[in-house]
């Protein structure tokens, strides 16, 4: 794609229905060994979709993969965070106002207790920016030497 809008080997997902059964491991009932987990790492991969997209993924409208700002947030890491959120959208605060939270009604983690409120952390990771006194603008990628206005 000449503008880059999309990656080799990308996979766009259509969707696809996750089975309607209930979770009976929960977290206090399971013995959390070294064997089961891992920081970064897991083998257990019952809550991705076939394809290999996460739930959240294949059910947003612009198809952001959120797990990566979401941990760099929870780490306190903002600004990495947010150049990572700018490298799919370049306009996070207004998405972020506008966003109809599809990703958050298909969070497996609304099977334990609440979903991850996706919504709520780029708002906030893009609140950081807006009152930054520089902020964060992506490096171009391409120069076209073309203007549209």
């Amino acid at each position: 794609c000449p503008v880059n809008a999309l990656k080799l080997g990308q996979k766009l997902c259509t969707k696809a229905p996750i089975s309607e059964e209930k979770r009976e491991d929960f977290p206090s009932n399971t013995e959390w060994g070294p064997d089961k987990w891992n920081v970064d790492y897991r083998t257990n991969r019952e809550n991705v979709v076939k394809t290999g997209t996460s739930p959240c993924k294949t059910n947003c409208p612009a198809h952001i993969a959120v797990q990566g700002y979401i941990k760099l947030a929870s780490q306190g890491k903002y600004k990495e965070a947010l150049e990572l959120i700018k490298h799919e959208n370049p306009f996070p605060a207004v998405c972020g106002r506008i966003c109809p939270r599809k990703c958050e009604s298909a969070c497996t983690r609304g099977d334990i207790d609440e979903p991850v409120a996706v919504d709520e952390i780029k708002k906030f990771i893009a609140e950081q920016d807006l009152n930054m006194e520089h902020r964060y603008v992506p490096r171009k990628r391409h120069e076209y030497g073309k203007k549209i206005a």
